[in-house]
């Protein structure tokens, strides 16, 4: 009886290690593709650091329109463009701005820099539009 609450107590405490362990190298998640082609502008790594109710989620972008908040978009960071900040009292705010064009396939007649650029799907590739807004300095992409 003696040998089997000795082992109980061993059989604990290297479960509780083991989750010590898990808990901690989960810390700072990223899923990295690395047989992508990378440049030097387009060479982040992906990030996924959002905790939300102790579960590792996809990174959390909060909005607002006129100062109030809106829904939260859950995503996955880009490998072109800034960084995103680990901790939201580090996070950035910046204006959204539609694309003239809306498709972003050719250079916008509108300012994009410091802002977010917002456009429509189709047309050409997502590479193609990531280009051509990154090309007026804009912060992210949507």
């Amino acid at each position: 009886m003696a040998i089997s609450v000795a082992i109980r107590r061993i059989i604990s405490s290297l479960l509780i290690v083991s989750l010590l362990i898990v808990s901690v190298s989960a810390d700072d998640v990223t899923r990295d593709d690395d047989s992508a082609p990378k440049s030097p502008s387009c060479n982040n790594k992906f990030q996924l650091t959002e905790y939300l109710d102790g579960e590792i989620s996809l990174v959390k972008v909060k909005n607002w329109v006129d100062g109030a908040e809106g829904e939260s978009i859950v995503g996955l960071s880009a490998r072109f463009g800034t960084s995103l900040p680990s901790e939201e009292d580090k996070a950035h705010k910046f204006s959204a701005v539609f694309t003239n064009p809306l498709n972003c396939c050719t250079p916008s007649s509108v300012k994009l820099s410091n802002a977010i650029a917002l456009s429509v799907r189709g047309d050409c590739a997502f590479t193609e539009k990531a280009q051509v807004a990154d090309s007026g300095v804009l912060r992210a992409y949507w």
